[in-house]
């Protein structure tokens, strides 16, 4: 769903300035949340970083580089768009837009990895959440 909101998000030209906005809105509240649900991994990853094995510092490292990047798109697509709306105006309006515009790109690359290093998880995750448990025939004798 991450995924698919940042391909929206990303698609300005597509959704049009206010609706890019919301969209980004969502996007970070639907991150936050993403990151509160495996707080736990990063905990747990964070503690054991140094007796982890290779492609568990790996992990950690692009999911680091992926978060820093997303708060820096984010937090610079809301002065931009944001803070206008309360009078808000930078004289740096370059820069933010610039800023804005190279960790949207950035995060492109990072999205892909990180999806290509949770490929299996996902899959299997997404698996047990669509499929229903097989009942067992009465008499299948399995009860005792």
């Amino acid at each position: 769903m991450l995924f698919l909101g940042f391909v929206f998000v990303y698609a300005d030209d597509f959704t049009g300035l206010g609706l890019h906005e919301w969209i980004g809105i969502a996007f970070g509240t639907a991150l936050l949340v993403h990151l509160s649900l495996h707080w736990d991994w990063v905990v747990r990853t964070t503690r054991h970083m140094f007796t982890a094995s290779g492609r568990r510092r790996f992990m950690w490292l692009m999911n680091f580089m992926l978060a820093a990047d997303l708060v820096l798109c984010i937090g610079s697509g809301i002065v931009i768009s944001g803070l206008r709306i309360f009078g808000v105006t930078f004289s740096g309006d370059e820069f933010w837009a610039s800023l804005h515009g190279t960790t949207a790109v950035v995060a492109i690359a990072l999205i892909g990895i990180h999806v290509g290093l949770d490929w299996r998880w996902m899959t299997n995750a997404l698996r047990r959440m669509t499929t229903r448990p097989r009942r067992r025939p009465a008499g299948s004798g399995d009860e005792d």
